[in-house]
């Protein structure tokens, strides 16, 4: 299965200018690796 997500620059500028919006995208990339690993692990 092929996985293609969108190329998100998180740098710590971007986490001093906003940091609400820094950490919101760190959780739906988490939550986004989250999902592809454990289906990956279930097709192993």
């Amino acid at each position: 299965m092929s996985w293609a997500f969108p190329i998100i620059c998180l740098t710590e500028e971007s986490k001093a200018r906003a940091p609400m919006r820094w950490v919101g995208l760190m959780n739906t990339l988490k939550a986004q690796v989250e999902e592809v690993l454990l289906q990956e692990l279930v097709y192993i």
